[in-house]
């Protein structure tokens, strides 16, 4: 099951969706220098106003408005990748 963060990109004030394997931890520092912008946790507001869903069910796709999501590429090695958002019977399925 893949690991998932909201995250607030500090300067641009934009939302942030960042999908990793379960065997990977996020590494906030490292995102932020690639993107060239600190990142700050994202707030139960915040998340619900950008993704349109409360923290711990936002699904990876059908967001209010669009949100960039950044992809570990160690997922590309799945042909399918499945996500449980939303409610406790959703489930999301990405094909590579």
């Amino acid at each position: 099951m893949p690991d998932w963060a909201a995250v607030r990109l500090k300067q641009s004030e934009k939302p942030l969706l960042v999908v990793a394997s379960g065997t990977n931890r996020i590494n906030e520092k490292l995102i932020g220098q690639a993107l060239g912008e600190k990142l700050g946790k994202a707030d139960a507001d915040f998340v619900h106003e950008h993704a349109g869903f409360v923290v711990g069910g936002v699904p990876s796709i059908g967001h209010k408005e669009p949100i960039v999501t950044l992809i570990n590429e160690e997922l590309l090695q799945y042909a399918e990748i499945w996500a449980v958002a939303s409610t406790p019977s959703f489930h999301s399925r990405s094909r590579s």
